[in-house]
Formats: structure tokens, C-alpha cells, sequence
């Protein structure tokens, strides 16, 4: 019921029963554009008659009253109505490359903020080489309390300023890192591994073959999988969970605080902030990342995110990629993954700006596909 057409042919036609024929001297497309509106519609849809299958009959369409301009104002409504038409129908050809528009707009926002280009510097801003020292401390401190184990292989990344060059100390050797750096480097700003910065792991191999596999049950300590991980979101529908007392006895691949998990099988680069309460556990094939956040030390998680989204971010997890079947990394590569550490009160400008670009995006986006 109320669809409409104008026919405008020389053909002899007929029609089979439910269709009538209107001949008026109204201008055929304005009468066309007053059946398609919302004010006809809902009058067919509310007064329609009928049990099997309902219809709107001749003697009602009769009795319709229709709002009558001069024929010269129908004329001009109808051609209006038509471009303006013609416009929806180019938007709604072109939805998938606006929408390939706006992600392409967030990517490109995501690498103006970790090349310290969306906010301005504030020199009054303490150096985030301070923050780093005061996370340095905090890791011997861990290590001492034996909360953490102290890394063999751990480097140092510093600026040296007499020659203002970033340097990295392996053991006992140094070597100067300039020609790796990706592009300048804010003055106040400075360069640290994530494993420098915080504590990054997964479930092993063995501990799910030996205490997850056969306890695998529908309700407990939900299992987090690579598909938990979707687009930046975490996605809380669980096909397994583990009893309590076998997540006590994995403590290292608990989740129980604010955490960013990634996969590391399947699709490289999607991360996600976990700061629902409650305890989680780590499935196969997702890392989660732990900063050593204290009271006096303070690295954002959102700022942490959208360094992994941005194209650095995933160039650096990705130039340790295994040729194998599905993409994937090591734990240890996400652990050498260098990041890009601003003060941290240029880490809340940075992270309220993306958040503030990035909603205005998401309406339109929304708007489009309406």
C-alpha cells in the first residue's frame, strides 16, 4: 500500500486488481512527492481495512484531503524535491567512501598526536624524562619486593645532551638509535620500550594445556579470546570461564585491574582498555599490558591505545611479524615495542582532543548510515 509512480509512456497498459489509476491536472510528481510523505503514509498505514491482508480502498483515497499550492509553487516543489533527492541517492552511493573517509580522518589524527603535532607544547610541562625516572623506581621497587622479575635482556633509552641524540644502552654496549627514530621528537618528549614502562604478558602454552584446557566451564572466571578484542572495544560475551581456584593459581595471566589487551595472533594492532571490575583471565593468543602506575607516577592507558592504533604504533608491533599461516608476534615484541612517552599533562590534552575529534566523527558516521 502508497507506493506510487508517475507514468509518463505511450504504451497500452492494464493492471491486475489492487492498483489504481489517478488522471488530474495536479502537477503529477508534486501529487507523487504527497503520497510519499510521512503524512499519507501514516494515514494508509493507521486507516487501512481489512483481516488477511489489509487495503486502503478507492473511497477512502477519495475523501483524502491534499494540501493545494498554486500549480506554478508545485512545479517549483517538485523540481526542489528531485535535486534534493538526487543528492540522497549520491550520499547513499557514496556511504562506503565517506565512511573509508572518516577512518582514513582517525588514523590521520592518531599520527598528528604521537608526533606531538594536535596539541600544543606547554614548556611549563614537566619533562617526561622525570616521569620516567620515577618509573624506573618503581620497577626496582617491584623487583625487590619480588613482584617482578628483573629482565636480562632489559635496555635503556636515553637523550644524550651534550649532542641532543637518543641513544640505546644494551648491556655494556651503547649505540645511537637517530636514523631509527621515525621522525622529530618533541623536545619534551623522550622514547622508552613498553616493557620499560610496564609489565606485559600471556597465558603460556603450557599453563593452558595443564590447567585450563580440561577445566573449561560455563560459568566462573571468564576466559578472555582474540575476539573478546574488536575494532578498539572489548567485547564482554564469553564462550568459557574457569573456576576461581585455577585462576588463583595463574596469578601472572590474571586480569584484575586497568589493562590494555591486544591479540597476538590474527589481526596485529587491535588493542583495547579492560577496566571493567571484577577478575578476568587471559585465553590463547592475547597479551595484556600493565603499566607501573603508582600514586606519584601516571602514564595513560588512552594515550598508551591510541599510540599502538596509530601507523607507528602498529609498525612498530608488526616489524616483528612471523611468516606463518595467521599473522602473528611474540609477547617479546610487544615488550621492545619503543614508545613515544609526552609529559603526562600533554598526555591529557593529547587524549581529550582525539576523544573530542573522534565523537564528532562517530555522529557523522552515524548521521550517514541512519
Amino acid at each position: 500500500m502508497g507506493r506510487s509512480c508517475v507514468y509518463n509512456n505511450d504504451l497500452n497498459i492494464c493492471f491486475q486488481r489492487s492498483v489504481s489509476v489517478i488522471s488530474t491536472l495536479i502537477h503529477n510528481f508534486y501529487l507523487k512527492s504527497f503520497f510519499d510523505s510521512d503524512v499519507f503514509q501514516q494515514k494508509i498505514n493507521t486507516e487501512a481495512t481489512g483481516t488477511a491482508q489489509k487495503g486502503f480502498y478507492l473511497n477512502q483515497l477519495s475523501d483524502v484531503l491534499i494540501p493545494l499550492p498554486p500549480q506554478s509553487e508545485q512545479v517549483r516543489i517538485s523540481n526542489t524535491v528531485q535535486k534534493l533527492l538526487e543528492i540522497l541517492e549520491a550520499v547513499e552511493n557514496n556511504k562506503v567512501d565517506l565512511s573509508e573517509l572518516i577512518t582514513q580522518t582517525k588514523s590521520k589524527v592518531l599520527d598528528l598526536a604521537i608526533k606531538g603535532k594536535l596539541v600544543p607544547q606547554d614548556p611549563n610541562d614537566e619533562p617526561a624524562d622525570k616521569l620516567l625516572e620515577r618509573i624506573r623506581e618503581e620497577k626496582e621497587k617491584l623487583i625487590k619486593e619480588g613482584k617482578l622479575k628483573r629482565d636480562k635482556n632489559e635496555t635503556y633509552i636515553f637523550k644524550n645532551s651534550d649532542d641532543n641524540s637518543y641513544y640505546e644502552k644494551i648491556g655494556k654496549e651503547t649505540v645511537c638509535i637517530d636514523d631509527d627514530l621515525p621522525f622529530e621528537i618533541p623536545d619534551s618528549w623522550r622514547i622508552a620500550k613498553i616493557n620499560s614502562i610496564a609489565f606485559v604478558t600471556k597465558l603460556a602454552g603450557f599453563e593452558y594445556t595443564k590447567h585450563i584446557a580440561n577445566n573449561l566451564c560455563s560459568e566462573g572466571v571468564p576466559l578472555f579470546k582474540g575476539k573478546n578484542i574488536q575494532d578498539g572495544e572489548i567485547i564482554y560475551k564469553f564462550e568459557h570461564y574457569i573456576p576461581n581456584e585455577v585462576s588463583d593459581n595463574l596469578a601472572r595471566s590474571q586480569i584484575n585491574k586497568k589493562c590494555i589487551l591486544l591479540p597476538y595472533v590474527g589481526t596485529i594492532g587491535n588493542v583495547a582498555i579492560h577496566d571493567k571490575k571484577g577478575k578476568f583471565h587471559l585465553g590463547s593468543n592475547v597479551g595484556k599490558i600493565e603499566l607501573f602506575n603508582s600514586l606519584n607516577i601516571n602514564i595513560l592507558e588512552e594515550y598508551v591505545l591510541y599510540f599502538l592504533r596509530s601507523s607507528n604504533g602498529k609498525t612498530e608491533l608488526k616489524k616483528h611479524k612471523k611468516a606463518t599461516a595467521q599473522d602473528s608476534i611474540s609477547i617479546d615484541a610487544i615488550r621492545d615495542v619503543n614508545m613515544l612517552i609526552p609529559p603526562i599533562q600533554e598526555q591529557y590534552r593529547i587524549v581529550e582532543k582525539i576523544k573530542s575529534i573522534f565523537t564528532q566523527l562517530d555522529i557523522i558516521q552515524e548521521f550517514l548510515f541512519q
